[in-house]
């Protein structure tokens, strides 16, 4: 869960209610891949994003998004201080949440 003074402040700043927002309750998968045989840095890169796009495939699978304006890649672009990860919010049951997807490297470096 986020913390209630968070959650209170980006209600304020954004003028919406409670209901209104859509990561009150937030999860992150992280994720460390099987190392295969050294690859080229960019093959690397390549590989664990498409984990990372894999793993939010079985995600969706299993709790429907809540619409795909709510999807956010900052894999393929990245935020300007080099930030990866998938955010996508989803439906569980009549909760919705945030889910954020990246690998360990991709996290240590956030």
């Amino acid at each position: 869960m986020k913390a209630p003074y968070s959650t209170w402040t980006k209600m304020q700043r954004q003028g919406k209610e409670l209901s209104e927002l859509h990561d009150v309750l937030g999860l992150r998968i992280v994720f460390k891949p099987s190392a295969p045989a050294r690859l080229p840095v960019s093959v690397h890169w390549q590989r664990q994003a498409m984990l990372c796009y894999r793993v939010l495939e079985v995600v969706h699978s299993q709790f429907p998004p809540e619409a795909a304006t709510r999807f956010k890649d900052y894999i393929t672009h990245p935020k300007p201080n080099g930030y990866q990860s998938l955010h996508s919010s989803v439906w569980l049951g009549d909760l919705n949440a945030e889910i954020q997807v990246r690998t360990t490297e991709m996290h240590r470096y956030a």
